[in-house]
């Protein structure tokens, strides 16, 4: 007659078993080895490179802070703000205080359709990204 130690050690191997079928099912199925359907190693994917160009100046700086623009640390219009970062190339873009996303977003499309490349962090990233997709 078995004891409750010998069932539990037969149920412990049968899952052992089980499990090292099924690693050995997934690496072979061509995510871990790279066996693949045909047995053949599968090449990674071509990648091109693109040399970045120095942009013209540095970057500008705008912070909009509720409605207003700042652009390098001095008050600006929103044309004097797209004229200045798309002679620059690229625009740092932050809020500050009580902005809206409207506000933030209005900034960001300017600059796009100015073909100005803009970076930004944190929830400015987050509202960029949606106001340039069509979320917002």
């Amino acid at each position: 007659m078995a004891t409750q130690d010998d069932d539990n050690d037969a149920m412990i191997g049968v899952g052992a078993v089980g499990g090292g079928a099924l690693l050995l099912w997934w690496l072979l199925r061509g995510r871990g080895l790279g066996g693949g359907a045909s047995g053949a190693p599968q090449a990674a994917p071509a990648v091109a490179v693109v040399p970045l160009a120095a942009p013209a100046s540095s970057p500008c700086k705008v912070i909009v802070r509720d409605n207003e623009i700042r652009l390098n640390g001095n008050a600006a219009d929103l044309p004097a703000t797209v004229a200045a970062c798309r002679a620059a190339g690229s625009a740092h873009l932050d809020y500050a205080g009580m902005t809206t996303v409207g506000a933030l977003s209005n900034v960001a499309r300017a600059l796009n359709s100015a073909g100005v490349a803009i970076y930004a962090k944190g929830d400015a990233a987050n509202v960029v990204r949606d106001a340039l997709t069509g979320t917002v």
